[in-house]
């Protein structure tokens, strides 16, 4: 039966805090059985939802499919037990023409094995236990009769078990990507985190190492000399004092004066010795 667009947009519009908009077309109402509630379906969904957290038009795509195929998986299982169970009533009259063959001659035994095959089913309990026990006497009991029922409809069971394994082994193999893409993710990000931590940590070491320089630097010229004349001692040093650099800039930056401290350094002790 085919479900109109209108009916599948409404049933959609469920999970509308959960999906984005323009994902939202995805995901529409499968096909149900009438006594099937679609909250059913919905519910998984929203499970789906919860548990792998999409983010990127990959992930609903695969998780619409990861949802479809366990769906699928489902419905396949319930037609093969279907099958076997609507199976049953021959299965039944198969069996008591066999424990009571050539009565009444094959065709008279035929529809007496019909008829109580009939009341195997009856809602009458009498007549269903009447049936029921004389199968009995020959250990005939519901298992062995669903067995029967399997073996008449192996070709079927066979088809949908095929069906429902490729279901399986996709959905399988699509649960194992999106595992290896979130692991990926998850790595990826703890690697730009480590890097992030190293880039501020280095930073922060040269910083401290230019803020050393800058202050070494004003000791070397602070402090005077033996020879020097005390003229000297008030005489303005040739740099001009200089903010520390800020341990949040850039490291480049830091390292560049870093560089020059240690130039301004190096030509002050040198001028000094040579006095």
């Amino acid at each position: 039966m085919k479900v109109p667009v209108e009916a599948q947009t409404e049933a959609a519009h469920v999970l509308a805090a959960k999906i984005p908009d323009h994902i939202i077309g995805l995901f529409v109402e499968p096909v149900l059985l009438k006594s099937e509630d679609p909250k059913l379906y919905w519910n998984m969904v929203s499970a789906m939802i919860d548990e792998h957290r999409p983010k990127s038009l990959l992930d609903w795509i695969e998780l619409n499919d990861l949802v479809t195929k366990l769906w699928e998986e489902r419905v396949l299982r319930r037609a093969t037990n279907a099958i076997i169970r609507g199976g049953q009533r021959l299965a039944v009259e198969q069996f008591l023409t066999e424990i009571r063959p050539g009565e009444d001659g094959l065709n008279s035994a035929a529809n007496k094995a019909e008829r109580r095959a009939n009341k195997y089913f009856s809602a009458n309990k009498k007549e269903s236990d009447e049936t029921r026990s004389q199968l009995a006497k020959y250990e005939i009991t519901e298992a062995e009769i669903l067995a029967r029922s399997a073996q008449n409809n192996i070709d079927a069971i066979l088809t949908f078990e095929g069906m429902m394994s490729t279901r399986e082994r996709s959905r399988r193999k699509l649960q194992k990507e999106i595992r290896t893409r979130r692991s990926s993710r998850e790595v990826n990000t703890q690697a730009l985190g480590n890097i992030s931590a190293g880039l501020q940590g280095s930073c922060q070491e040269v910083n401290t190492g230019a803020n050393e320089n800058y202050d070494a630097h004003h000791r070397v010229h602070l402090q005077p000399s033996q020879d020097q004349p005390s003229q000297e001692e008030a005489a303005p040093t040739d740099r001009v004092d200089a903010p520390h650099t800020s341990q949040f800039g850039p490291c480049q930056e830091v390292k560049s004066e870093a560089k020059r401290d240690g130039a301004s350094i190096t030509r002050t002790s040198i001028g000094l010795a040579k006095k």
